[in-house]
């Protein structure tokens, strides 16, 4: 809540958040998830649900700091240095499939939990009001993401 009040503070405040913030959340993000053990988990090697939530949680509340009565003009907003690298964290979240043998309630709810939040950043940065934060590229990127994953889901399920 600290580091999203920061970040809220001003454009400084939030430079400094994300200059700190985003390349260890990215790090944490990339940590395994999936079928770990215990024991992966307190060593560090893995994520447990919680940590994963409590990163997502941190990384919208820096997204939130946004503020989105100043309009700024294409590329010059406070986070145009962070977008590919916070895009390209929520959409592996988004899109992520599970991996083999990765198929249990607790697993696809904590999975669920994740690609919800991933979702909620993705509309902070798509429909940040007065304009959006991502460009054109960007856009196209989630997009074709999406409906790849879409037609992957329609597939599997016709399939069943």
């Amino acid at each position: 809540r600290i580091a999203g009040a920061i970040a809220a503070s001003s454009a400084p405040g939030l430079n400094r958040a994300m200059h700190h913030f985003i390349p260890l959340l990215d790090r944490i993000l990339k940590k395994p998830d999936g079928n770990v053990t215990q024991k992966d988990i307190l060593e560090g090697k893995a994520l447990s649900p919680t940590q994963k939530t409590a990163t997502l949680d941190l990384l919208l509340l820096l997204l939130n700091g946004i503020s989105p009565d100043v309009d700024f003009p294409r590329g010059q907003n406070p986070i145009s240095n962070y977008l590919d690298e916070i895009l390209s964290m929520l959409m592996e979240i988004v899109v992520r499939k599970p991996e083999t043998g990765e198929s249990n309630k607790n697993l696809e709810m904590n999975i669920h939990s994740s690609r919800r939040l991933a979702v909620q950043g993705l509309e902070v940065l798509i429909s940040r009001p007065p304009s959006p934060l991502l460009s054109d590229d960007q856009m196209q990127l989630v997009i074709r993401e999406l409906s790849s994953g879409i037609k992957e889901v329609a597939i599997r399920s016709s399939c069943m």
